[in-house]
């Protein structure tokens, strides 16, 4: 006879339940903090690699705007990755977790969709960088530790911000099917 294995239920009030006890939730904070931060330092080295790498890739897909890309890749959120990772490091890091992870996360989103926004039409890139907002989504829900509200608050910002740069600048919804 086969063993009968309870089906697997999820409740949506199951998502946003915290523990009942008030401190037993702050215990639980502080016992997952450093696999927290642990997975913020990953995170935070991974998007400085792949943002510094697939800037190889503007010679050929956007070379009309590639100076324009290198400035938001490697001026502006390259540097604020290595800042994001020394300040995992500092002491007051902890208070701050929430709101520097959400920064972070919209930087990252923002510069993607800024690259999609200044990319012309003639070039690849136009129609084809929205795949780094997929990268960025997944790691807004893998690699940060913040509550699921947040994230998705996060990841919703940026999609709404891809949607404006679709809509107003790229013309999606003028241009033919």
């Amino acid at each position: 006879s086969s063993p009968h294995h309870a089906p697997l239920h999820i409740r949506l009030q199951d998502v946003f339940k915290t523990f009942d006890d008030p401190h037993l939730e702050k215990e639980y904070a502080e016992n997952i903090y450093p696999f927290s931060v642990l997975f913020l330092r990953i995170g935070a080295v991974a998007a400085f690699v792949l943002y510094a790498v697939f800037g190889v890739l503007d010679l050929e897909i956007v070379p009309l705007s590639k100076d324009i890309l290198w400035i938001i890749r490697y001026a502006i959120v390259c540097p604020l990755a290595v800042v994001f990772f020394v300040l995992t490091y500092s002491p007051f890091f902890k208070r701050i977790m929430n709101v520097a992870v959400s920064l972070f996360m919209l930087v990252l989103g923002f510069g993607v969709v800024a690259m999609i926004g200044v990319s012309r039409p003639s070039e690849a890139g136009f129609q084809s960088y929205y795949a780094g907002l997929i990268l960025v989504i997944m790691g807004c829900y893998l690699l940060i530790r913040v509550r699921f509200l947040l994230a998705v608050a996060i990841a919703s910002l940026i999609v709404a911000g891809y949607e404006f740069v679709a809509v107003y600048f790229q013309g999606m919804l003028s241009a033919p099917l």
